[in-house]
């Protein structure tokens, strides 16, 4: 049974890890966010509703990935409900691993 407490707490220091992470933010060029604008028709990826105003929004989360692969023109709209989002799953994370300790230390 210790075997189990063991990997749980690694796991824990991982995820724990992971999340507070800061790497070095990095926003995309004027010509990177005219080009991902041009190549969706200045469109919202998410709602499809065409836009003079959009946010370039980095896909997977990762504001030091920015390659194109990782890059959406998003309304902005659809960029707040998007960030709104992750950062409930990091809170409801935070609170797992917060608990998770908790029983660690009974």
């Amino acid at each position: 049974m210790s075997d189990y407490f063991d990997l749980a707490e690694i796991a824990l220091r991982i995820i724990e890890k992971s999340m507070s992470k800061s790497k070095k933010r990095l926003s995309f060029s004027k010509s990177e966010k005219a080009r991902i604008k041009k190549i969706q028709k200045n469109r919202c990826k998410a709602c499809g509703k065409k836009s003079n105003v959009l946010d370039i929004d980095h896909i997977d989360g990762n504001s030091s990935n920015n390659s194109l692969d990782n890059a959406q023109a998003l309304c902005p709209n659809c960029h707040a409900k998007k960030t709104r989002t992750i950062k409930q799953k990091k809170l409801k994370l935070s609170q797992a691993v917060r608990y998770l300790k908790g029983l660690l230390k009974e």
